[in-house]
């Protein structure tokens, strides 16, 4: 049993999540083929995966606005001393709007001439015909990209608004010269304290992959993942022509970072 959970822990994180899904897969499968009593396959399934599942979905939800903000509100803070954030503010949202746009683009093409998930019976009993609702005018769109409160936007997750208001507090502490500096060290140490946080979540991924993917699999058992395995090679034939460019903020120091997926 040492032996085992010591050859595990030498395991890269990758390596250990891999592992958890094939072992949440074929749990889950095994689980939808036996049948199990009502009360175990409630205790099991119902119980500890789907509470453990949840919670790892809960914990990475928790993450995203405390790293978005920090992060960014530190970025921006750098730029602004050295004079680029025009330059590379305008670079970053006009190819943030052309990937956006690729991205959606490329995914609706291939979904609708795939089909993806079109052979997948999923219910019968869908009476109800769907209304999308009234698209807003581009102008309230562009409206409310700015927060009115940003502490109600970061408690709903209205990412673009979270977005403008750490550029803006990062600009304004950068203008804010002596003082400026002082809340910049607490929140240079702040994004140390989030990423720190972020790796303590990340060593949780294989125990949340394999809760999800096992109550996933308990119900719907080998049915769909014909399914699928059909969406993931289109994620892999669109992941391998998407280019992505970002901002990577490394040493005090904001850098743009080319990331090309496949050659």
């Amino acid at each position: 049993m040492k032996r085992t959970f010591s050859t595990l822990s030498k395991l890269t994180l990758t390596q250990q999540i891999l592992l958890a899904m094939v072992l949440g897969t074929l749990t889950g499968i095994l689980f939808n083929f036996l049948k199990l009593p009502a009360t175990v396959d409630a205790f099991l399934v119902d119980g500890v995966f789907k509470i453990g599942g949840k919670i790892f979905i809960v914990l990475m939800k928790m993450l995203v606005v405390p790293v978005v903000f920090v992060s960014l509100v530190s970025g921006a803070y750098h730029l602004g001393s050295s004079g680029k954030m025009g330059r590379l503010g305008a670079k970053t949202l006009a190819l943030f709007i052309i990937t956006t746009a690729l991205a959606i683009v490329m995914g609706l093409s291939l979904a609708t001439f795939f089909k993806v998930g079109g052979n997948a019976q999923l219910a019968n009993n869908l009476t109800q015909t769907y209304t999308p609702p009234t698209p807003q005018p581009i102008s309230d769109t562009i409206i409310n990209i700015f927060p009115a409160n940003p502490i109600a936007a970061m408690a709903e997750g209205e990412m673009l608004q979270i977005i403008i208001f750490a550029i803006f507090l990062g600009v304004a502490i950068s203008l804010a010269k002596t003082p400026g500096q002082r809340i910049a060290s607490v929140f240079q140490d702040l994004n140390d304290v989030v990423m720190q946080l972020m790796h303590m979540v990340f060593k949780l991924t294989p125990y949340g992959v394999f809760c999800l993917l096992a109550a996933m699999f308990a119900r719907l058992g080998f049915s769909l993942i014909g399914e699928l395995m059909r969406g993931q090679r289109l994620n892999a034939k669109a992941a391998c022509q998407f280019k992505s460019t970002s901002l990577l903020q490394k040493n005090g120091t904001c850098h743009v970072i080319r990331l090309q997926y496949c050659k």
